[in-house]
C-alpha cells in the first residue's frame, strides 16, 4: 500500500512537472530512482499529508535497506 502511495504521488508530481518524456513510464522511473530521489520523494508525500509519520518511518527504513549493501 505505501508503495502504491508513492508510485502514485511520484508519477502524478513528475507528469506535472514535465519531467516524464514521451512514453516513460512510472515503472522505468521507479527502477532509475536514486536513494536521495526515492527519499525525497517519500518525505514530500509525507508532508502533504499523504502517508502518516509511521508510514513515513517504515518506508524510510525500506529505502535505507535497499541501498545498504
Amino acid at each position: 500500500m505505501k508503495y502504491f502511495i508513492l508510485t502514485a504521488f511520484c508519477a502524478s508530481t513528475l507528469a506535472l512537472s514535465g519531467c516524464f518524456g514521451g512514453g516513460t513510464d512510472v515503472e522505468t522511473y521507479a527502477t532509475n530512482a536514486t536513494m536521495g530521489q526515492e527519499l525525497i520523494d517519500l518525505k514530500a508525500s509525507f508532508d502533504a499529508g499523504i502517508i502518516n509519520e509511521d508510514e513515513y518511518e517504515d518506508a524510510k527504513e525500506d529505502i535505507m535497506e535497499r541501498y545498504d549493501n
